[in-house]
Parts: structure tokens; C-alpha cells; sequence
């Protein structure tokens, strides 16, 4: 009899980005379905007694291992301790590429292959020094490995779907489509602000973002009504300032997200266009939570699923190019001008991006997993 129900492989560190935002609450509420949970992650520092105290809270056996060093070196010697550290499991979730391929050459246990990004297109972008025929081929070659192997797959969006068959012919055929999901119970449905008209930016902006789109409609909402604009920065991010228009730079742990989004009219997650079909698989954390706060957002024309829901709900504004700003701006406008907004962006994300439906729909994957 196997010791977990489920093993959780990841290489993000809880204490940090999607890792506090996105896998600690999915564990959370998967142990309260009863679930036994082996959860393996790399952290980059002792973890702290916020994050120990969560893990314990909720019943979860947590190994957390060694980030160590960074590059090619240190993340082929991440894979090899997660292929050593695989637990004994009815199931095995991991989550991207490498941890699925960790689980599948660790075990011969299902595994769920969680879809997070078209990988190889997105490396190439975020790391352009770092890639060449070499590199493509290499992860072309693990990605494929999955698809062969994998029990089950997982993505974030439906549009990502038949690109993936095109690709891929051994695709299982247990699937299941989850979006970054978020806690609607800390991300709380609240009144737009009365104040100061209030944009936030929330998180890290990597190179898959478009910071020059995002200036000019900064600069288009500016002509219209003067504009605070907050850049509330994620501890991982990088860069000091984004140098786009804010007024006030933060640094704040993401359980203090709700606070500062409540402060918003509306939010932003606009990435670049030339990223191509990596867009298909994309959703960005941030969309969610402004969704659930009661916040329309603007996003990029292409990214995941967006294209039809934000017009369907009347919770945002999709753009394409800098030449629709002025048109897009005046449409966020109007969307604001509708007092049933708020209840329109909470409802969007009650139906599509609640934690707790995610939960139990990558369990009942599992289960289906374990009647192959």
C-alpha cells in the first residue's frame, strides 16, 4: 500500500512567488479532501515560520530540499534529488516539465504532467543568452518524454489544448483544464474605491510582459483623469522600478496582495505580443486576483483563454496594439461607469478561478488516474 495518496513535485520554493501564492493554497485545500500529501520543493533559504506553520496547519509531509546554485549545472542536479526524493505515492503531480520528469524516471507511479507554459517557447524568450539548438532541442526532447509517459496532463487554458495535440500524438487522454486559480476568501470581493483613482501593478514583470504597452495606456488613462499608480513589488522581482509611470514602489509579502488590490480601479497584465503561442497556455496569477476583488483588468489580445471570457462577463478589456489605446482606455471607462462591474469580475472568477474547484478537479484526475 502506497504511503501518500499524492505526491507534489515542484522546483519553486514556497516561501516565494508562485510558490506562496499558488501551490501552498492548492495543498491546503487538496489536504482538506482528505488527501495524504507528500509536497517536495526547493527553497532557497530556511523557510519561514509562516510557511512551516501553513505546511503543518494542514497535515502536509513536506521535504523542503536545497535551491543551491542557479543555471544549467544546478538544475540538472535539482532533477536528479527530485528523482532520488520521489515518494511513495498513489499518484504523482508535477508541476511542469522537470518535476514531471523527475517523477516519471523516479517512479513508475501515475503522473499528472501539469501543463504551467509552452516551456521551450517560454525559455527562449525570458533567457534569449541562454538559448540555442542545443538548448531547444534538449527541452523539446523532456517535454516530448512527458507527453509519451505522462498518465494524465493537465493545462491552465482550453485554447492551449489543440495546439498541444498538434504536437504531441501520444497525448494521454485523461485531461483536465485548471487555471491559476486563487483563494476567493482571501481574495474578497470589495467596493471600488472612492478615493484617488487607483491602478496597481501587481507582482514581478518578466521579459514575457510588455512594459511599453503598458506605459502608453498609462499615459492614455492619464489624459483622460489623473492616475496614482502603485507598483507592488514581489520579494523575487529583480528590477528597483519599472519606470512606466508609477508613483510609489512597494515590497510586501503576496499574503498582503488582497489588502493593496482592494486599494485599485482596476488592474493590468499585459504581455508581449511576439511571445507567440506561449500565450496560449498562459494565466497570469494577477488576473485572477483582481477578478476576484472585484477588479476589471486589462490583458493582451491572445493570452489564454481571456479573448472570450473578459468580453463575455463585461469584467475587462482586451487589447491588441498600441493604436487601440485610446479606444480600450474609453472602454475601461465605461466598464467602471457600471456598478454592477465589481459583482461581474467576482462572479467571472467564482465560476472559473476558485481554488477550491481546482482542488477538486485535480482530484478527481487522480482518482481517474489510478483506474487506468
Amino acid at each position: 500500500m502506497s504511503t501518500f495518496d499524492l505526491g507534489y513535485l515542484s522546483i519553486d520554493s514556497l516561501s516565494e512567488g508562485v510558490g506562496a501564492s499558488q501551490i501552498l493554497t492548492l495543498v491546503e485545500e487538496l489536504s482538506k479532501l482528505d488527501l495524504n500529501i507528500s509536497l517536495i520543493t526547493f527553497e532557497k533559504g530556511v523557510p519561514p515560520s509562516w510557511v512551516i506553520d501553513r505546511v503543518n496547519k494542514a497535515g502536509i509531509t513536506w521535504t523542503p530540499l536545497a535551491f543551491q546554485r542557479s543555471g544549467t549545472l544546478g538544475g540538472a542536479g535539482r532533477i536528479l534529488r527530485l528523482i532520488k526524493n520521489v515518494p511513495d505515492a498513489k499518484v504523482i503531480h508535477g508541476r511542469s516539465d522537470l518535476p514531471t520528469l523527475a517523477g516519471l524516471l523516479g517512479s513508475d507511479i501515475p503522473t499528472l504532467w501539469d501543463i504551467r507554459s509552452l516551456w521551450s517557447e517560454q525559455r527562449a524568450l525570458l533567457n534569449p543568452k541562454q538559448w540555442n539548438a542545443a538548448t531547444k532541442l534538449a527541452l523539446l526532447q523532456i517535454e516530448n518524454f512527458d507527453a509519451r509517459k505522462s498518465t494524465a496532463i493537465s493545462t491552465l487554458t482550453h485554447a492551449v489544448v489543440p495546439y498541444l495535440d498538434s504536437r504531441y500524438p501520444d497525448l494521454p487522454k485523461i485531461r483536465t483544464v485548471v487555471p491559476t486559480c486563487v483563494n476567493l476568501d482571501k481574495f474578497a470581493l470589495s467596493k471600488i474605491p472612492t478615493g484617488e483613482f487607483t491602478t496597481v501593478l501587481s507582482g514581478t514583470f518578466n521579459k514575457l510582459y510588455d512594459l511599453d504597452l503598458t506605459r502608453k495606456l498609462i499615459e492614455e488613462v492619464r489624459r483622460k483623469k489623473k492616475l496614482k499608480v502603485i507598483w507592488a513589488r514581489d520579494s523575487i522581482a529583480k528590477n528597483e522600478a519599472l519606470e512606466i509611470g508609477e508613483n510609489i514602489v512597494i515590497s510586501l509579502p503576496h499574503s498582503e496582495m488582497p489588502a493593496i488590490i482592494s486599494e485599485s480601479h482596476f488592474g493590468f497584465s499585459i504581455c508581449r505580443r511576439d511571445s507567440g503561442s506561449s500565450l496560449k497556455a498562459a494565466v497570469p496569477t494577477k488576473i485572477g486576483e483582481f477578478l476576484a476583488s472585484g477588479r476589471p483588468i486589462f490583458v493582451t489580445k491572445g493570452i489564454g483563454d481571456f479573448d472570450d471570457l473578459l468580453p463575455k462577463w463585461g469584467a475587462g478589456v482586451v487589447i491588441e496594439d498600441e493604436s487601440e489605446a485610446p479606444l480600450k482606455v474609453q472602454e475601461l471607462f465605461d466598464i467602471l461607469k457600471d456598478p454592477e462591474t465589481p459583482q461581474r469580475c467576482r462572479a467571472l472568477a467564482e465560476d472559473t478561478f476558485d481554488i477550491k474547484k481546482a482542488a477538486k478537479t485535480y482530484a478527481s484526475t487522480y482518482r481517474a488516474m489510478t483506474r487506468e
